[in-house]
């Protein structure tokens, strides 16, 4: 993966001193990268030998021969591996890992292929108008992973030969996994919701495999369960799913992981606003709003500590840290939106929309992080009451993540943002969490990810 400039400036906002992000080259256009296949003389030596799987005349066993799944392979290595972590590096595993385990694996193969089709589609900036080459493609790509997953589900009830085997195994789910990128990505909800519980109920299943074999996928299960549990969190918050009760698997989560203790913190704020809304109630009977605020402030601490194992750049440590302080300050204007009976919810959700704002103007290059900001993008926009400049601001960021990722679902965000402001305009006690629970009873429910 060409490596992408970026220096770091520090800022002192709201007492906390935080990192912003700003482009310092200007490197090939993305499409230009794609369509050459070429990977700079300083790119980490995984990127090099990925590019170099994607462009070897001939594949090892197990890669796809046919050019347009050469090209699909090629795409998912340079446009979607870096969008699937929260900051790209040297130690990406969706790079590292999950590209090997494609050559084993024919149902994570496909689904590779199924992703980056969809991932094109998306990019048409019309998806939902049929398009003959990627949505055939898409099509013939998707039903060959369903056929792996379903070929690969009956042979582990019938115990086959081989079906412990790590790559089949790992490879099953994050076939499913990816399976769930893909309804998020082309804004599925219905399937997004199904291939979430599978990868779920997938990981779950792991721990009937034989003890040897389970320990060997220790970490790409752990590593699995991480990414499917922040997909749920999201999902509960703003969807209005019922929360299904994590299985014993949920008990591995580590808080020292980057944003789990964070999920963890939105999580006892959300059920702190369902069961307002279940017994029609502003109390808040839990916890109050300072202990909560403590808690996302030990979150941010974990997640900073995190920031250390970006062993291979300095700028991606800057740049997690820069993601670290906007989910934070995203994370304190949600709780105090929630927990909003005391005195001083209003002022803190003031004086921290501001900081966030600030900190959303300083990154003038959003291409290395661009997956990670629909939320705090979201929760800024909340908080745009009587401001036209702000409401731009947000409008043109969202903007800018959608035209670098693609994703089909923040462009509902977007409108129902902009739903939200002229309803507000109308009557200012119009509530978004509301409007995120009608949007889930007519079985439109937002998602915001």
């Amino acid at each position: 993966m060409p490596t992408k400039g970026r220096s770091t400036q520090s800022k002192e906002s709201a007492g906390q001193t935080t990192e912003c992000c700003e482009s310092s080259t200007n490197p090939a256009p993305k499409e230009l990268q794609s369509s050459t296949g070429l990977t700079s003389v300083d790119s980490p030596p995984e990127a090099q030998r990925a590019d170099q799987l994607c462009r070897q005349p001939t594949f090892s066993p197990g890669v796809p021969q046919d050019s347009m799944s050469r090209k699909l392979f090629h795409h998912y290595d340079q446009a979607i591996a870096p969008r699937m972590v929260w900051v790209d590096s040297a130690d990406n595993p969706f790079r590292n890992v999950v590209m090997q385990v494609a050559t084993q694996s024919p149902a994570l193969m496909s689904s590779i292929l199924t992703l980056a089709s969809g991932d094109l589609r998306a990019r048409s900036h019309d998806a939902l108008v049929p398009i003959s080459n990627h949505s055939n493609q898409l099509n013939r790509y998707q039903e060959q992973t369903l056929s792996h997953l379903v070929n690969h589900l009956k042979d582990r009830i019938e115990n086959q030969p081989g079906v412990t085997h790590l790559s089949q195994l790992a490879g099953a789910v994050l076939a499913t996994f990816f399976l769930s990128h893909l309804s998020i990505n082309l804004g599925d909800y219905t399937a997004r919701r199904l291939h979430i519980r599978a990868t779920w109920s997938m990981i779950e299943h792991w721990n009937l495999s034989p003890p040897n074999v389970h320990a060997s996928l220790a970490p790409i299960r752990d590593f699995l369960l991480e990414e499917v549990y922040i997909l749920k969190v999201a999902e509960f918050v703003s969807s209005f799913q019922p929360w299904e009760l994590p299985y014993g698997a949920a008990s591995t989560l580590s808080i020292e992981k980057p944003f789990i203790q964070y999920c963890h913190t939105i999580m006892e704020v959300s059920h702190i606003e369902r069961n307002k809304r279940a017994y029609e109630s502003t109390t808040n009977p839990q916890l109050p709003l300072r202990v909560l605020l403590r808690k996302l402030q030990e979150a941010r601490e974990l997640s900073k500590a995190y920031r250390l194992m970006f062993e291979s750049s300095v700028e991606s440590r800057d740049t997690f840290n820069y993601v670290i302080d906007l989910f934070h300050y995203a994370g304190v204007i949600y709780t105090c939106q929630v927990v909003n009976d005391e005195p001083e919810s209003r002022k803190i959700a003031i004086d921290t929309h501001y900081t966030l704002l600030e900190l959303l103007r300083q990154c003038s290059d959003l291409s290395l992080i661009a997956q990670d900001l629909a939320w705090p993008i979201f929760l800024a926009g909340t908080e745009c009451y009587d401001s036209p400049e702000d409401r731009l601001l947000v409008e043109e960021k969202m903007g800018e993540i959608m035209g670098i990722t693609g994703f089909t679902e923040r462009q509902r965000v977007l409108f129902f943002l902009k739903e939200y402001w002229d309803l507000w305009d109308k009557d200012p006690s119009t509530n978004w969490i509301d409007m995120a629970e009608a949007y889930a009873k007519r079985g439109e429910p937002l998602f915001i990810f």
